[in-house]
């Protein structure tokens, strides 16, 4: 008569309690882009449209990290602390992702696979069970949803423009557009962890708790952070390098398009000022 699932390890049925945390885990962690989980995720982003993209990568994503978060408290610690495949699957797949993401060709694909390299360490520092670590998965998730989110949009504003995805025929086309140059410039180094970004933040937190974890943690996720700064720089470079044609010249960005940039860059730049409120 009980939602506590510790209580099973008192009764000497630890393992019932493993396989109860296991199975409703599962539940949430379907809702997370992951590494072994997330195969649905960029068939579901470049299906959707924009409206789709954005509430999937700013909420629906979210959610899954929260109920991970939640379900801790029904847990005994101890048969979760000695969970190896919760590290493999966080930092290893970000490592696969990251070598996925460098071939992709649809800019759209690309930002949603950078979402499972962005959420897999949430599931080390959830572990640790450490206010340190879950302030930083907190952190990382609010921080994602507003970065990603901005960037589909600026891929949408793109799409609407000249009708494609594709690295190749979308490679120099921003320059005729100064205004969305630099909205593309600032979320891409928000993106990469650039101080002070509320995203270098969250990155920051979870590696301090990854440090006390294990050392080869720290050393994989360390190659990770270097390897995703590699996409996310090739992100910019292959739209804002190139020559200028007169055929690729186009309209430039209204009121309305700045104003909802501006709205997703505005706290991914100054939320860090409050920082000791939301703590």
């Amino acid at each position: 008569m009980t939602f506590k699932y510790d209580i099973s390890y008192f009764l000497n049925l630890k393992y019932l309690g493993y396989f109860w945390w296991l199975f409703m885990s599962l539940v949430f962690m379907v809702k997370l882009p992951i590494f072994l989980i997330h195969l649905w995720l960029p068939k579901a982003h470049v299906e959707a449209p924009l409206s789709g993209s954005i509430i999937l990568a700013g909420v629906l994503l979210k959610l899954g990290g929260y109920g991970i978060f939640k379900s801790f408290f029904f847990s005994f610690i101890d048969f979760i602390m000695n969970i190896g495949w919760i590290y493999s699957i966080g930092l290893l797949g970000s490592v696969f992702i990251c070598f996925v993401c460098i071939r992709q060709i649809d800019l759209k694909c690309l930002i949603a696979y950078s979402s499972v390299v962005h959420i897999g360490p949430v599931l080390c520092s959830l572990v640790t069970f450490r206010w340190t670590g879950w302030i930083g998965c907190f952190y990382i998730i609010i921080s994602h949803g507003i970065c990603s989110s901005g960037l589909f949009f600026m891929l949408n504003l793109i799409y609407i423009r000249w009708t494609s995805r594709r690295v190749l025929i979308l490679k120099g086309r921003v320059i005729c557009l100064p205004i969305l140059r630099f909205w593309w410039f600032f979320l891409c180094i928000v993106n990469i962890g650039c101080p002070p970004s509320f995203n270098f933040i969250s990155e920051f937190l979870i590696t301090l708790r990854i440090i006390r974890i294990r050392y080869v943690s720290f050393i994989i996720w360390g190659f990770t952070l270097f390897i995703s700064g590699i996409y996310r720089i090739y992100l910019f470079v292959v739209l804002n390098h190139g020559s200028i044609l007169s055929k690729y010249l186009t309209n430039f960005l209204n009121i309305y398009e700045n104003y909802i940039l501006l709205m997703h860059s505005y706290p991914l730049l100054f939320i860090f000022l409050n920082l000791s409120f939301i703590c």
